[in-house]
């Protein structure tokens, strides 16, 4: 009798230990689909699906977890990213390329603009606040904050700056100076000039090395 009681013991304790065993796998597996799940939030057609849960219906479609007015940079043309993602893309994510929308568009109902940004040939720069009260000002703020909104243009600049020029001068004949950069190639002037200016060098614009790429702007959730 007591053999009987230790081998049912032992047979509960395994069922027990397997049991354990495949809890741990099922959450296992469940977290594994749930992270999937989190990476593919950004799916440009809808909101990502909800887990299937151990026992149950499958859960419904979650809801799009882009922002309308948000901008991603894309290596593909507006033809190659419709073609690969379909029409309902096409309506939703359009080129920032400064077009007009229609004033039934999720972006204009809630920006109050049916004309988008216009980042061909652009760089991105943030806003010098984001939130009411909350602006930057630690010498790294844009020169120009205080008058621009969010979609306008800002032109090239440069830092204000001085060049130094060599100069020689000599008086001649109690009336007349030399005033030149080569002493072996005088120029002759009644009066000093006040300004010399040097040769233009460099290209058309100013510009940080850079990356050419599409930019799209969402403005339709779905």
């Amino acid at each position: 009798m007591a053999k009987s009681d230790h081998t049912s013991s032992k047979h509960f304790s395994n069922t027990k230990t397997i049991y354990s065993t495949w809890i741990a796998m099922i959450t296992t597996i469940i977290g594994i689909v749930a992270g999937l799940v989190t990476i593919s939030a950004l799916n440009l057609n809808q909101g990502a699906v909800g887990p299937q849960g151990v026992s149950g219906p499958q859960g419904p479609p979650g809801s799009p977890g882009v922002p309308i007015g948000t901008i991603f940079a894309c290596a593909l043309s507006p033809d190659q990213l419709y073609e690969t993602y379909g029409d309902s893309v096409k309506t939703r994510w359009m080129p920032a390329d400064g077009r007009e929308i229609s004033t039934d568009s999720d972006y204009a109902k809630i920006t109050g603009r049916t004309k988008l940004p216009d980042l061909r040939g652009a760089f991105l720069r943030g806003l010098n606040a984001f939130e009411p009260g909350l602006i930057r000002s630690d010498g790294l703020e844009d020169p120009d904050g205080l008058n621009r909104v969010v979609g306008d243009y800002q032109p090239d600049s440069i830092i204000s700056h001085t060049h130094s020029v060599p100069m020689v001068s000599q008086a001649h004949d109690n009336s007349r100076t030399q005033i030149t950069t080569n002493p072996n190639m005088p120029r002759w002037f009644d009066s000093i000039q006040d300004e010399v200016r040097t040769q233009p060098a460099g290209s058309t614009e100013t510009r940080p090395g850079n990356i050419a790429v599409y930019y799209y702007i969402l403005v339709e959730s779905n």
